[in-house]
């Protein structure tokens, strides 16, 4: 059955057809859905997230640094017959680097509820994998049962045009009663009635299932 192939109107005014198989389908649905998008995006922020926490149990480093220049020396210091300026101008800076510590648990319970972000995240993006799946399979299903039930349709119209011009030949010979061929119209009425109904659900599932796929 992996075989089986439907076909879709793509262009109607063309129309230009492309059959695809039920894994085509699935492909194509899965690569365009909007659903789809978004849980992705959702797990790839979830995914820095844990990664985000994860900096928390490395240590941070701080730079400062600055420079100055005074008018006026701030200590001067008189040596004999010269005069010694100290820090009229300079560069200073620091580095500084620190551990985190025990907080009650709140760096670990952060990672924690990050890598739990990220579960759920993938859960979520699986499930709508599987509904995205699920309803795909269910417009191709359709599309494969009201194709053969067109085809059905079609038979037996075409059974009841002979059978209507039969009768029509035996009524004109005086062999059958009007009425008879009267019964073989209203078959025929109805089996073309349920012929259009049929023809306007298929084309109706095959644009669902076009519009599903991108």
């Amino acid at each position: 059955m992996k075989y089986l192939l439907i076909s879709l109107i793509l262009l109607p005014l063309t129309g230009t057809a492309q059959t695809y198989t039920l894994e085509e389908c699935c492909r194509l649905a899965l690569e365009q859905n909007a659903k789809i998008k978004t849980a992705t995006n959702d797990r790839s922020v979830a995914v820095m997230e844990k990664k985000e926490a994860f900096t928390n149990f490395l240590p941070s480093v701080s730079l400062m640094g600055g420079a100055m220049k005074a008018d006026d020396a701030m200590l001067q210091m008189a040596m004999g017959d010269q005069t010694m300026k100290l820090m009229d101008g300079g560069m200073y800076g620091s580095v500084m680097a620190s551990l985190p510590i025990y907080a009650g648990g709140k760096i670990l319970n952060g990672h924690k509820l990050a890598e739990l972000g990220v579960e759920i995240s993938e859960l979520q993006l699986h499930q709508t994998q599987n509904e995205v799946k699920l309803t795909v399979a269910r417009y191709y299903w359709q599309i494969v049962v009201l194709t053969e039930k067109l085809r059905t349709l079609e038979s037996v119209r075409e059974l009841l045009d002979n059978m209507n011009r039969d009768v029509n030949h035996a009524v004109e010979a005086g062999i059958r009663k009007r009425n008879d061929l009267l019964q073989v119209q209203l078959r025929k009425n109805d089996t073309q009635s349920a012929f259009i109904d049929v023809e306007k659900n298929l084309e109706v599932c095959k644009m669902l299932l076009a519009q599903y796929m991108g």
